[in-house]
């Protein structure tokens, strides 16, 4: 009886560990931060966008916000883990702006999500002429 009790529950549990599904939505975060010894402007505008390199005009997910810090600003935007494919490279992409010019923004790549590439980055923004 305790043998057919023990094997029934290590059966139950095997089959719940076997129905777990992965997360209907993920987060990758980080930090935008660029090197001039500067403040931000009151008006200023930080964009982050979540891309896939193979359709990057098509943001999977992006934020808009008015930073309420000084650099280093975090953020973290969330996306639906279905959208992501396992054979394609991710990557952040943003850029801060005042009065609509853009004043700082990436101008290398930051992969994330797949292909062995983190869920938190540190994103460093160039200045733009």
């Amino acid at each position: 009886m305790r043998v057919q009790l023990f094997a029934t529950l290590i059966s139950g549990l095997l089959l719940l560990l076997g129905c777990t599904s992965a997360p209907a939505s993920s987060t990758v975060s980080g930090t935008i931060t660029y090197r001039q010894r500067m403040a931000l402007p009151p008006n200023a505008v930080l964009e982050v966008r979540l891309l896939d390199s193979a359709s990057p005009e098509q943001p999977l997910n992006r934020i808009i916000q008015n930073p309420t810090t000084q650099v280093p600003i975090p953020f973290a935007l969330t996306y639906a883990s279905a959208q992501i494919n396992p054979d394609h490279t991710y990557e952040i992409s943003a850029e801060i702006r005042q009065d609509a010019q853009v004043i700082f923004s990436t101008s290398s790549h930051y992969p994330v999500i797949t292909q062995g590439n983190p869920t938190h980055v540190q994103v460093v923004l160039e200045m733009q002429p």
